[in-house]
């Protein structure tokens, strides 16, 4: 049991827990949207869509997960034909520990391109001009959807939101450097995220992305995502499209 705290960052089973309470709110919120939505095509609008893949993020992250805890047994490490029985304790543990990273680095990731290709496609719905057609950094796209031109949120509500979207892009950024993170001006970088502050130094690794961590962030951008996507200027479009629908 030690073995798989030390591995995920926190036990299996409160973690799967956490995770399944996560998916439990995202299927209620998309189950609402389509009661108050009919007319919305679950396949091919980008609303419903980007909720489902939202929820497509956690089921990639729960693959992770369960293939994480079978390499914590030695018998599959025995019947596994692709690494061999005779790979020694010494190279498995290095291996195990950066896969137990790039998945919860990839739940990270993951989320982030649920929150960030939606409000691409939003912004370029309300305005097919602005940030160049939303293929602007991402920062700039997402001051202008919630700013005073687009959905214009209340003073508390825009606080919110950006502070979530700040520290996740910067979440991201160091995620996208394996771990470490760059400043333009090469200076460190400290913000705050509910109440704390957290510190992004210069070229040095950050230790503070846990799966407890990215799960809060995660239900914050559920929260967010489900706003923008209740917003009367969203909500009352007949139709929006979503390119990546087949």
């Amino acid at each position: 049991m030690n073995c798989r705290r030390m591995r995920l960052g926190m036990y299996y089973d409160a973690l799967i827990k956490k995770m399944k309470d996560l998916e439990h709110r995202i299927e209620v919120d998309y189950q609402r949207l389509c009661t108050s939505h009919p007319e919305w095509d679950p396949l091919k609008d980008a609303r419903l869509a980007s909720v489902t893949m939202l929820g497509y993020a956690l089921v990639q992250a729960w693959l992770g997960i369960g293939f994480l805890r079978e390499m914590l047994d030695d018998a599959w490490w025995t019947n596994n034909t692709l690494f061999g029985h005779d790979l020694p304790l010494k190279k498995r543990t290095p291996l195990m520990a950066h896969f137990a990273t790039l998945v919860r680095h990839g739940f990270g990731t993951a989320v982030f391109a649920r929150l960030e290709a939606p409000f691409r496609i939003f912004l370029r719905e309300l305005d097919a001009q602005a940030c160049n057609g939303s293929s602007a950094g991402f920062q700039s796209v997402y001051r202008c959807l919630l700013g005073p031109n687009h959905l214009d949120l209340g003073m508390e509500e825009k606080d919110t939101a950006l502070e979530l979207l700040e520290f996740f892009r910067l979440i991201r950024n160091t995620i996208h450097n394996d771990g470490l993170h760059w400043s333009n001006d090469g200076k460190d970088q400290p913000v705050t995220y509910r109440g704390q502050q957290y510190t992004f130094q210069h070229n040095v690794p950050i230790d503070f992305i846990s799966w407890e961590l990215l799960l809060t962030i995660s239900d914050d951008a559920r929260h967010l995502l489900i706003q923008t996507i209740s917003h009367d200027k969203i909500a009352r479009m007949s139709h929006v499209e979503d390119p990546r629908a087949v």
